[in-house]
């Protein structure tokens, strides 16, 4: 793995937003101060070993989120057959493109009409085609596959159809042929190099605030189950107070009836009046354990009802927030599909530049090669 100062740089940045905007939704959905300061001018040992702790989980972070956002959209490909061709879900295949469509988009228009995807190709591809590059590369089926694409590439009054998977499987073997012996062209490689890593850059970002908005939403889930968990603890007492009440109310009303029976007989009068005034007493007290209850549990309600219910204070930053990460998120994604299609386009350019005959270097071949007829050049 190569690192130079400009891959330092852009691993830490990415690090950095993950890391900053997760402390940003802890203070603004939990209210948890999270301030991680880098101790420059503090020269005890404990600050400066604190600061290269912090520097090293930056560095950790974003490596870890450049690595996982390159898997993810490199996997998005095998992933799209698996998607349906409508409905909300349909809207993941355009998220973040896979990177092997991208490059196809270097040597090959995409167009839809009607929800059909055409692919009509450039001048590189017609280049490449006329070098018979499209089947050098593969098996023997996929070298088949490569001579019927260069004959729809060059023959395109024959109206014949250039589909999705032939263009991306066939790009992609040219491009990671390309891939692998451009490094070893100078002249090619620095400029190939700075536009694989503003790629990588853009992708990154593009990833880390799409994490930032999903741990956003989990967190606030986790804080609104946690509030409704905490009324649901207030709401069992409040009911537990009620009933205290509705159990004195009947012992009261049980003191009653036996007070109201034993001033009709004379002989259970002395008896009865003393057992209803002992169950007027217990009613009164039930009532009093009741409204207590009631009355400690209100403002603890009152309190999460508080906390499930933002604030607008609260809701304007959260919106503010969430509007940066999608303003951050569409800026790197129009960036990296920008970055990896001049990518596609340059490796493509340069393979089949090498291919000419005036290269002069060990791709290109010894005598100039005649045309047949057929648009297409002989292999060397």
């Amino acid at each position: 793995m190569e690192l130079d100062l400009t891959d330092i740089g852009q691993t830490l940045a990415i690090g950095s937003v993950v890391v900053v905007g997760f402390g940003a939704w802890l203070y603004l959905l939990l209210d948890i101060p999270v301030t991680p300061r880098l101790a420059v001018s503090d020269k005890s040992p404990f600050r400066l070993a604190a600061s290269a702790v912090l520097i090293a989980a930056l560095f950790a972070v974003g490596i870890l989120a450049e690595d996982v956002s390159k898997d993810v959209v490199g996997k998005q490909s095998s992933l799209r057959p698996t998607l349906p061709s409508s409905g909300w879900l349909s809207s993941l295949r355009s998220i973040l493109p896979p990177d092997d469509e991208l490059q196809a988009e270097g040597a090959f228009t995409r167009s839809e009409d009607g929800g059909k995807v055409a692919w009509s190709p450039h001048p590189v591809a017609k280049r490449l085609a006329e070098r018979q590059i499209f089947q050098r590369y593969g098996s023997d089926e996929e070298r088949k596959q490569g001579r019927e694409l260069e004959d729809k590439i060059l023959h395109a009054s024959k109206n014949a159809s250039i589909g999705q998977d032939e263009v991306v499987r066939a790009t992609a073997r040219v491009y990671s042929q390309a891939h692998a012996i451009l490094p070893q062209q100078d002249k090619y490689y620095t400029e190939l190099r700075r536009i694989e890593s503003r790629a990588d850059f853009t992708r990154s970002f593009c990833f880390a605030c799409l994490l930032l908005l999903g741990i956003g939403f989990v967190i606030l889930i986790a804080r609104m189950l946690m509030c409704l968990v905490s009324l649901l603890r207030q709401a069992s007492s409040l009911s537990a107070g009620t009933g205290c009440i509705c159990t004195g109310l009947i012992e009261i009303a049980r003191g009653q009836n036996y007070i109201a029976i034993g001033r009709k007989y004379v002989s259970l009068r002395r008896e009865y009046i003393a057992i209803g005034r002992q169950y007027i007493a217990r009613g009164r007290a039930g009532i009093r354990a009741g409204l207590s209850q009631i009355a400690g549990g209100w403002p603890q309600i009152q309190l999460w009802l508080g906390q499930l219910f933002p604030t607008k204070t609260r809701l304007i930053r959260c919106s503010l927030f969430v509007a940066a990460l999608l303003i951050g998120f569409y800026s790197g994604r129009k960036a990296f599909i920008f970055e990896q299609r001049q990518h596609g386009t340059k490796v493509l350019a340069f393979w089949a530049a090498i291919h000419e005959p005036s290269f002069g270097g060990p791709f290109a071949p010894t005598t100039q090669p005649k045309n047949d007829g057929s648009g297409r050049q002989p292999l060397k």
